[in-house]
């Protein structure tokens, strides 16, 4: 699925600005900005992190995802 390969490639290597600091990494965006920036459906967006978030690799709040593992989705954004 193409928005799951852009989206775990946009969170690949979180930027500082958005950054809340914490033991997780939390972005500071909504899906509506997400969808944006990946040129994809807020609805697309939607359903790939509800996947992401049944598998523990992030949670979900409004206005920001905590990414829990990092390196998992990491492995998402690699060809193969």
């Amino acid at each position: 699925m193409a928005a799951t390969r852009r989206l775990s490639f946009s969170v690949r290597e979180p930027s500082p600005s958005p950054v809340v600091p914490s033991s997780r990494h939390t972005l500071g965006v909504s899906q509506e900005n997400l969808s944006q920036m990946l040129g994809t459906s807020r609805q697309s967006i939607n359903k790939v992190l509800r996947d992401w978030e049944r598998n523990g690799l992030i949670e979900r709040h409004y206005g920001s995802i905590s990414l829990c593992n990092l390196d998992a989705l990491k492995r998402l954004s690699m060809p193969g």
